[in-house]
Order: C-alpha cells, then structure tokens, then sequence
C-alpha cells in the first residue's frame, strides 16, 4: 500500500529590481548601497532584449529530495498580451529543475484622481506533482512589478 505523500518546493529567490550580478552590485555599490537594498519582485519590460530570470527548482517531500518530478507553471509575467495565461506542464528530470521568466507585457491598473495609470503586479505559480504515490504540493506563487518604459 502506498500512503500519499505532500511534495513541497523549494524555489530560488526571485527577479531583483536591479539585476543580479556584477553589474547590479557595481550599480549599488556606487551609490553606497548593498545587496539587501535592491529589493526582490520587479523586472523591466524592455522590447529590444526582453529581461529574463531563471528560477531554480527542487522538489522535496518528508524532507527527501523527489527525482523526475512533473512541474506545473502558470506564468502571467511572462504574457505579452493581457489574456490569462494557460498552465503549463514540463517534465523535470532528476532533482533540480529550472523555468525562465521573461518580463513581458506590464499590467496597469487606473488610479482614482490621476489620468496616470499605474504599474499593477502580475503573478508566476509553481506546483509538482510525481506519479500516483505524491499529492499535490501547495501553489507557490510570487507577485512581480513589470517596470514599464
């Protein structure tokens, strides 16, 4: 008999306002700043070389890491149209899986008393699930600002 087991994930930090790397600490540093002032969940939306994040994915479950695991995505940043955006499903071989965000198309959102419309967030969710001896994971999901021109 097989009891059922949660699948929990583990995701890596996501998208920071300046960038990663080299270039955003140089950025901060400049202005006599640290890592921990460039703030998580914003992307910019630029047409020409659209901005990507690449998530870091594992799966866990009682605390074992979960081998070949079915990652499920719905992914609204990544949208360039205003629809809403259709799960998807890859299959993620061995314990470590990656999906690549894109800034696409920012969300905007009227103010009440201003003509100028605000940046609205959109959101990015993650479950897995493996075979018939898992159930569902919880949906993790983060809410990204898409910085528009």
């Amino acid at each position: 008999m097989i009891i059922p087991t949660k699948i929990e994930l583990e995701i890596s930090e996501g998208p920071k306002l300046l960038g990663k790397g080299t270039a955003g600490a140089e950025f901060l540093k400049a202005f006599g700043l640290n890592s921990g002032d460039n703030p998580e969940g914003y992307m910019y939306y630029y047409v020409p070389e659209p901005i990507t994040h690449v998530y870091v994915i594992k799966a866990t479950s009682n605390g074992h890491p979960i081998k070949d695991f079915n990652l499920f995505a719905r992914d609204e940043v990544s949208m360039m149209t205003p629809d809403p955006p259709e799960e998807q499903e890859f299959f993620i071989q061995g314990t470590d899986g990656t999906y690549t965000m894109t800034a696409g198309l920012p969300k905007m959102t009227a103010v009440v008393g201003t003509e100028t419309p605000l940046a609205a967030t959109k959101i990015i969710t993650f479950w897995a699930k493996k075979g018939h001896g898992s159930k569902q994971g919880n949906k993790l999901g983060w809410y990204i600002f898409l910085i528009p021109p």
